[in-house]
């Protein structure tokens, strides 16, 4: 039996998002979704009317009505931030910009950000290599050699750290291929669980299920392994980033969020698109350490981070664990164990 009422709001929000009258206010489009049932042939699509700005409603709907406490371990991200001009590394300008509270309608707001939980500087590693070479796309060669390179690398990491690894990508199709870069270049000695959230086999619930449970497990993740996950103790010991999580240019709510900030005149990637990565990255490393006896390594895979003008930035955002730049210092960090480095 179908409830009339929800009947009605089902057929007004069809005729909202197929009508395309808003597309000033809206962005519409079609995406194909992650097949969630285990049968291939099957891979639905949905139809989204995306709002470009959410502000105004958040301002009638929720801040011109309570008070509101928001609160998050990544609500800070880059940015400047005009209420700390001295402040250096996160700020939540970004937050407020995305949310409305960024102007004088709200002049009150009470901010904090608190001292960690966890003390990363004696018991994690931030490793940022050098040597690889930067992101390339498309089919060539030069997408090819920075795969391998990446792949090396990765397989370097989890061979230190003996599996208990997160390897985490930005795209289905990275993943995929550094993933049987990994099924080539394995030896008989190495003994990894490899766990794939493409293996249509297994639910994200089940690959987290057998990587605690599995010996020298190592888990490819697309965003939904980025945040939400929590594995405690020595079972993860490695979070690996292939590079920084920029939506992709051709990302429909993106690519329209840009378009009207560039046509506005505003700094559409360093108060946009670069806090809003870094928020991401800082979701993907925030795996790592789940209690205050945890331990490991944290790496990203991006050369961008120092050869770009925003990298010091970005690095400056991120969890004050010791950085360091070779991969020597991330096989001695595991080979100490738990002794203080």
């Amino acid at each position: 039996m179908i409830n009339p009422a929800g009947h009605h709001a089902w057929q007004a929000t069809i005729r909202f998002v197929f009508s395309v009258e808003q597309p000033e206010k809206y962005v519409y489009y079609v995406e194909r979704l992650p097949m969630a049932s285990r049968n291939r042939n099957l891979s639905p699509l949905e139809v989204s009317a995306a709002p470009l700005d959410v502000t105004q409603w958040l301002k009638k709907h929720l801040f011109d009505r309570t008070h509101v406490i928001a609160t998050s371990a990544t609500l800070a991200t880059v940015g400047a931030d005009a209420r700390r001009p001295e402040g250096r590394g996160s700020s939540f300008a970004y937050f407020r910009s995305r949310v409305g509270l960024d102007n004088a309608d709200y002049p009150d707001i009470l901010e904090s950000m608190l001292p960690l939980t966890f003390d990363y500087e004696r018991n994690a590693l931030l490793y940022l290599p050098r040597n690889l070479p930067p992101p390339a796309y498309g089919d060539g060669e030069e997408y090819i050699g920075y795969m391998k390179a990446v792949a090396g690398e990765m397989l370097s990491l989890v061979r230190a750290s003996r599996g208990r690894a997160f390897l985490l990508f930005s795209s289905r199709r990275m993943l995929n291929d550094v993933y049987q870069e990994f099924l080539m270049r394995l030896s008989s000695h190495d003994h990894f669980r490899l766990l794939s959230q493409e293996e249509r086999n297994m639910t994200r619930l089940e690959l987290v299920r057998e990587f605690r449970s599995a010996e020298r497990a190592v888990l490819f993740g697309l965003k939904s392994f980025w945040e939400g996950v929590d594995i405690a103790g020595e079972a993860l010991s490695l979070v690996v980033i292939d590079k920084m999580p920029f939506d992709p240019p051709d990302d429909p709510v993106q690519e329209a969020r840009v378009a009207l900030m560039k046509k506005n005149g505003e700094n559409w990637f360093g108060s946009y698109v670069l806090p809003q990565a870094v928020l991401r990255l800082k979701q993907g490393l925030g795996r790592l350490l789940r209690t205050r006896e945890d331990r490991g390594v944290m790496a990203i895979l991006d050369t961008r981070l120092h050869s770009k003008s925003y990298g010091k930035l970005v690095v400056n955002a991120l969890p004050p664990a010791r950085r360091v730049y070779d991969i020597r210092d991330v096989e001695q960090f595991f080979e100490d164990g738990d002794a203080p480095f």
